[in-house]
C-alpha cells in the first residue's frame, strides 16, 4: 500500500442507522414491549443519551418521540415504576436543550408527538382502526402541512423517518392493514400513484428493523407494494453485513451477491424484483458498509465481487461529499483533514479505493466535475468518459481551475470525447483560450468532422485565437499535431 495509508488506520466506528441513535432507540422499544426492569431502562436510557449527545445535530425529533411511545407501551402495561424513570429523564433533557426553543414549544411538533403517543396506545389495546385511521389522517395532515409551508426542507411525507412516523407503531404492532391505509394516505397527500410512491417512499432503518426482529410479514407487504430497495444503502449493508440476515431475507426477496447495472436491475420482471447492489451505488454501498460493519465485513462482502472498473460520477460524488457530514473546510493536505466523531473521511476514501478499485478505472461523467476525482484515485489509471454528461452540465467542474491543472488531467487522464457535437465540456476547456490545452484535446480526440466547424465558430465568435490557431492546422491540415 502507498506510504500515504501508512500514517492512518481506518478508524471509521460502527454506527448503525447513518450516524444517529436510531438502533438503540429501536431496540429499547422493543426491550419495552417485551417487560423491561427499572435497572436495564436506566442502562438504555444512557446508551441512548450517549448517542443521541454524538448525533443531536440531524435527529432532534428522535429523543422526545422515543419518550413518547415508551411512555404509551408502559402505560399500557401499567408499570408505574419505569414511567416515572421515563417522566424524570425527559423533563431533566428538555429543561436545558437548546431544540427546546424549536422542538417542545412547536405547536405542530407536540401534536405530532401527542398523535404518536395516543397511536401506540390504541394500538396495543387494538382499539376500533377507525379511530387509529382518524389519528394517522391527523399526523399526515400536520406533517404535509408543514412540509408544504417550509418548502425548502425535506419532505417527511415521503421521506418517512424511522421512528418518528406512524408507521414505527404501526410496524411494531404489526397492524398491516393500517400500513396499507398510511401508505395509501401518503400517497394521496402527495398526489402519488402507488407505484410512485413505491419509487419515492424512503425507509430508511425500517428493513434492518424488520430484519433485526425477524417481522418478515412486513417485509412482504413492503415487497408486494413495490418497494425497491436496491438504492437503500443502509437496508442493503445491513442484508449483506452477515449470513444470516442475507439468508433471511432471501426468503422475502430474491437477493444476489452482485453488482448489476441500473437499467439490467429495472428490466427484471419477475414477480419478485430481485435485490442487489445497482453499479451506480457500488462507492455509497463500499463506504456504508465499512463504517457500519468494518474492514473484515467489507473484505468479505467485496472479496466475493470483482474490482471496481467503473465508478458512476454521482456515486463518486456523494462518497466525498459525505465525508464532512454539512462541515464546510478547507484542506491543503491529508495532515489537515478534520474528523467528524473521530473518523477521518478524506483518509478513508482513499485508502478504501485504493483497496478495491482496479488499477484501471473508467469514470462515467454526469454533471462533469472531474476535476475533484484523481486526488482520490493515487496510482491509478483514470479514464473520463464525458459522452453522457447531461445538458446541464455548463461548467463542467472546472471553472475554478488554472490552465496548467487542466493541461495536467488532459496529459494523465485519457478522456472520451463526446464528438458529435460541441459540448459544454468542449467549451469549458477551449474558453482558457491556451493553445497547449487546445493542442492536449485534438491528441486526445475531442474533435470530429462533426464538431470541428462549430468549434471554429464559437472561438472566432468569443476571440479565442491561441486555440484557432491550433484548431486551424488541424482542420486546413497545415500541421501535424
Amino acid at each position: 500500500m502507498d506510504n500515504v495509508f501508512e500514517k492512518y488506520n481506518y478508524n471509521l466506528e460502527f454506527n448503525r442507522y447513518d450516524d444517529s441513535p436510531y438502533y438503540v432507540a429501536d431496540e429499547l422499544i422493543r426491550d419495552c414491549l417485551h417487560d423491561i426492569s427499572e435497572e436495564q431502562l436506566i442502562i438504555d436510557l444512557k446508551k441512548v443519551k450517549r448517542q443521541f449527545d454524538m448525533y443531536s445535530t440531524s435527529n432532534q425529533d428522535i429523543l422526545p418521540a422515543l419518550y413518547y411511545i415508551m411512555s404509551a407501551v408502559l402505560y399500557q402495561k401499567n408499570n408505574k415504576q419505569c414511567l416515572s424513570i421515563i417522566s424524570e429523564r425527559f423533563n431533566e433533557e428538555t429543561d436545558f436543550k437548546e431544540w427546546q426553543l424549536y422542538q417542545t414549544y412547536s405547536i405542530n411538533t407536540c401534536s405530532r408527538l401527542t398523535l404518536l403517543f395516543v397511536l401506540t396506545l390504541f394500538l396495543l389495546r387494538k382499539t376500533d382502526d377507525e379511530l387509529c385511521k382518524r389519528l394517522i389522517d391527523r399526523w399526515i395532515a400536520i406533517q404535509d402541512g408543514e412540509s408544504r409551508e417550509h418548502y425548502w426542507s425535506d419532505d417527511k411525507v415521503v421521506h418517512v423517518e424511522f421512528i418518528v412516523s406512524p408507521l414505527y407503531p404501526l410496524m411494531i404492532t404489526e397492524n398491516f392493514e393500517l400500513i396499507k391505509y398510511f401508505l395509501e394516505k401518503t400517497a394521496q397527500a402527495r398526489e402519488l400513484t402507488k407505484a410512485e410512491l413505491a419509487k419515492t417512499l424512503n425507509l430508511e432503518g425500517y428493513v434492518e428493523s424488520a430484519v433485526e426482529y425477524y417481522q418478515e410479514e412486513f417485509l412482504d407487504l413492503l415487497c408486494d407494494y413495490g418497494f425497491d430497495f436496491s438504492n437503500n444503502m443502509a437496508a442493503l449493508t445491513y442484508i449483506y453485513s452477515n449470513q444470516q440476515n442475507f439468508d433471511y431475507i432471501s426468503r422475502v426477496w430474491d437477493v444476489r451477491k452482485e453488482i448489476v447495472p441500473l437499467a439490467e436491475f429495472h428490466d427484471d420482471n419477475s414477480a419478485r424484483k430481485r435485490i442487489c447492489i445497482p453499479w451506480e451505488n457500488q462507492l455509497a454501498f463500499l463506504m456504508k458498509m465499512f463504517r457500519n460493519y468494518g474492514m473484515e465485513v467489507c473484505d468479505r462482502v467485496f472479496n466475493c465481487l470483482s474490482p471496481i472498473v467503473t465508478i458512476h460520477e454521482k456515486d463518486f460524488s456523494k462518497l466525498i461529499y459525505g465525508r464532512c457530514i454539512g462541515d464546510s473546510f478547507d484542506c491543503n493536505s491529508l495532515d489537515n483533514v478534520p474528523s467528524y466523531n473521530g473518523i477521518r473521511y478524506d483518509v478513508n476514501i482513499i485508502a478504501l479505493l485504493n483497496r478495491y478499485v482496479s488499477e484501471k478505472i473508467t469514470i462515467i461523467a454526469d454533471s462533469g466535475r472531474i476535476d475533484e476525482y484523481p486526488s482520490y484515485l493515487l496510482n491509478k489509471k483514470v479514464t473520463f468518459d464525458m459522452r453522457k454528461c447531461n445538458g446541464e452540465s455548463k461548467y463542467c467542474g472546472l471553472q475554478y481551475c488554472s490552465v496548467s491543472y487542466i493541461k495536467s488531467l488532459l496529459r494523465n487522464s485519457d478522456i472520451l470525447f463526446n464528438t458529435d457535437e460541441l459540448t459544454d465540456f468542449h467549451r469549458e476547456l477551449l474558453k482558457r483560450n491556451s493553445a497547449a490545452v487546445a493542442k492536449l484535446m485534438i491528441k486526445k480526440g475531442a474533435f470530429s468532422d462533426a464538431n470541428v466547424g462549430e468549434a471554429i465558430s464559437y472561438l472566432v465568435e468569443n476571440k479565442l485565437y491561441n486555440c484557432l490557431a491550433e484548431l486551424n492546422k488541424m482542420y486546413f491540415k497545415e500541421d501535424k499535431v
